[in-house]
């Protein structure tokens, strides 16, 4: 199908309270031949 599996970014509860942003980048679907996993990328405070 067409649907999106937007993969998981594992973290441990001290990285995750310093997670300031996340975004899936919707850029790779539109190529001709998308895969049907979506890029997923984070940003922490370190």
């Amino acid at each position: 199908g067409l649907g999106w599996r937007v993969d998981h970014i594992w973290a441990t509860r001290p990285l995750a309270e310093r997670s300031v942003d996340a975004w899936i980048d919707r850029e790779a679907r539109r190529a001709k031949r998308p895969s049907d996993h979506t890029f997923l990328a984070a940003e922490f405070i370190l």
